[in-house]
């Protein structure tokens, strides 16, 4: 029995003290290859994944490094965006809106909206 320390998907620091053996059908372990090579974890961090998931009656999202970058990009994109937007409101309440910051006003909300759509359309 090995005593390696293991970080399950609540961040709790586990022992672990069981070995499992089993036999899968071909189209399981093709699965679980496909959710190892999309994630980047080895077969038993795949598998504790999913079995932490059903324990605590949670979907199972396996997302690619990828993806992940895609998304902390899309957050950081809108962020930026955000705070143009603001700005032109505080200039709006001081008195100094002018026809060009409302155009980039609805510019920047537009692009958002394309930003959401484009992001929901690829993760499904």
């Amino acid at each position: 029995m090995n005593d390696e320390y293991i970080k399950n998907d609540t961040n709790n620091t586990e022992l672990k003290l069981s070995t499992i053996c089993f036999r899968l059908q071909e189209n399981l372990y093709k699965y679980i290859k496909e959710l190892q090579e999309k994630t980047g974890k080895n077969e038993s961090e795949v598998i504790r994944s999913i079995l932490y998931a059903a324990k605590n009656n949670q979907r199972i999202k396996m997302e690619s490094a990828e993806s992940l970058m895609q998304q902390r990009q899309l957050i950081n994109e809108i962020n930026a965006i955000g705070r143009n937007i603001n700005q032109i409101v505080k200039n709006n309440n001081s008195g100094l809106y002018s026809t060009y910051d409302k155009n980039q006003l609805f510019a920047l909300m537009n692009k958002i909206l394309e930003m959401v759509i484009n992001n929901s359309v690829t993760n499904q």
